[in-house]
């Protein structure tokens, strides 16, 4: 009876054999499920880390000081991309064909400059410009947040990247997004800036007042880098 009960019980600690062997099985179980959960991890997140966030269009020209301006007011990281004449659309559509942007991004056109410190989350607003003539305009060249999803919707619905507003439009109607109305008349949202020869107090309360100066060419950028130099970046 000492000899079968012998057999049964295995262990420092008196437990039997079986259950000892079941715990053991269940630790190591659960270590590799930690390594690989661990691993899995590890791999979303290099994958995210290599997707940007926020990508700032470029001109040809004047690229280093408008680094230099967003640098200055956004802490996070931004992916710069020259060619910002093709418009925002169909740069955004070569981004997401590349992997190179996060499902869920920001893209600002070329030309825009912030005039304050600015958030991810500040950019995330949808505008819809208002012209001096009460014409509204979706393509704002405001910061505008897009998902990569919905783009793709959208040309699966026939979309042309090359027409803007007719994309937008439908964009957002899918989306059921109602922009904000911004505009250079009312209230302090932007500043549009489209020679090369612009007032420098003009500019110089902007900075001090609205969120972004939209500079439609390098010639423009030129013209606001004196005061930007002077009150932003000193």
């Amino acid at each position: 009876m000492s000899n079968t009960k012998a057999k049964k019980t295995a262990s420092a600690e008196g437990f039997p054999a079986e259950v000892v062997a079941a715990v053991e099985q269940s630790e190591q179980t659960t270590a590799e499920l930690i390594e690989e959960t661990a691993e899995a991890v590890s791999t979303v997140a290099e994958t995210m880390g290599s997707a940007a966030k926020l990508v700032v269009l470029l001109f040809d020209k004047m690229q280093e000081f408008v680094k230099e301006v967003w640098r200055r007011c956004y802490a996070g990281d931004i992916l710069f991309v020259e060619g910002g004449e093709s418009g925002v659309i169909n740069e955004a559509l070569q981004l997401v064909a590349k992997g190179e942007v996060a499902d869920d991004f920001v893209i600002v056109s070329a030309g825009t400059l912030p005039c304050h410190s600015l958030t991810y989350e500040e950019m995330c607003v949808y505008f819809r410009r208002v012209m001096k003539d009460n014409s509204q305009v979706l393509d704002s060249h405001l910061p505008m947040r897009l998902h990569a999803e919905r783009l793709a919707e959208v040309i699966e619905k026939g979309g042309d990247p090359s027409n803007v507003e007719e994309f937008l439009a439908t964009y957002y109607k899918a989306a059921g997004i109602r922009p904000v109305d911004a505009s250079f008349q009312w209230g302090n949202v932007l500043t549009p800036v489209t020679r090369g020869n612009p007032c420098h107090a003009t500019i110089v309360e902007s900075i001090h007042r609205k969120k972004y100066v939209v500079c439609s060419t390098p010639d423009a950028l030129a013209g606001v880098e004196p005061a930007f130099r002077d009150w932003l970046l000193k």
